[in-house]
């Protein structure tokens, strides 16, 4: 249990570091220094597990979690785009990643859900 915990840990504080440090920014975009790009996509990917999270505990139903952290990824750069920014489906992903690692802790390490005996 603990092996898990630490490995889901390393992904949720490492991957969105290890993805700014290989993709480029998108055409068009302002360039922004690598550091800003991984605090940014660090929200992301908390963010998505955050709302996952809470989500998926307070409903006792893991899926509606992470229904609830893509919406919120997908709601959040429509957003952005409505205000004149721009729509960034590598953020959408980034947030899906953090949503689905909400989904897996919730449903194997927390077991929310499961009826206990």
């Amino acid at each position: 249990m603990k092996r898990i915990v630490s490995l889901y840990l390393m992904f949720v504080l490492l991957a969105p570091m290890a993805v700014t440090q290989e993709l480029p920014n998108a055409p068009g975009a302002a360039a922004v220094p690598s550091n800003e790009q991984g605090i940014h996509k660090t929200l992301h990917v908390v963010g998505g597990f955050a709302i996952s999270n809470l989500a998926g505990t307070a409903s006792r139903r893991p899926w509606l979690g992470l229904a609830a952290g893509v919406g919120a990824g997908i709601a959040k750069e429509a957003h952005d785009k409505s205000v004149g920014g721009s729509f960034s489906g590598r953020d959408v992903a980034i947030t899906t990643a953090g949503a689905f690692a909400g989904y897996a802790f919730n449903k194997w390490v927390l077991r929310v859900g499961k009826k206990s005996h």
